[in-house]
């Protein structure tokens, strides 16, 4: 399981492609979200972060998009280790889960 160390404070921007087999997909019109959660299962919300990462499409035929958090959502965050995944709904309405991904939060030593 992949773990991503973030700074408490920084933005955090995930880029993604979807590739079956190797091989970019076409991602019009798919939806993309995704959410932390702690070790109870607890979403992350804080005054300033609702749980949701921020989804961006970057290129659809390319498949490329991202999520991000800004410098004021994750300036809340508590210093721990939260599970992350992609829930993608294909037009369709099919819907999967990638992989789950860990998300470290360690505090940022240089602050404003």
């Amino acid at each position: 399981m992949t773990t991503i160390i973030h700074k408490r404070g920084d933005t955090l921007e995930l880029t993604f492609q979807l590739k079956v087999d190797g091989v970019a997909q076409n991602i019009t019109g798919y939806s993309f979200s995704s959410q932390l959660r702690d070790s109870t299962d607890a979403l992350l919300v804080t005054d300033n972060f609702d749980g949701n990462l921020t989804y961006t499409l970057i290129n659809a035929l390319e498949g490329q998009f991202s999520f991000t958090a800004s410098p004021t959502e994750t300036s809340e965050w508590d210093t721990r280790t939260y599970d992350c995944d992609l829930q993608i709904t294909e037009p369709d309405s099919d819907v999967s889960s990638s992989e789950t991904f860990k998300i470290k939060v360690i505090k940022d030593v240089t602050r404003a």
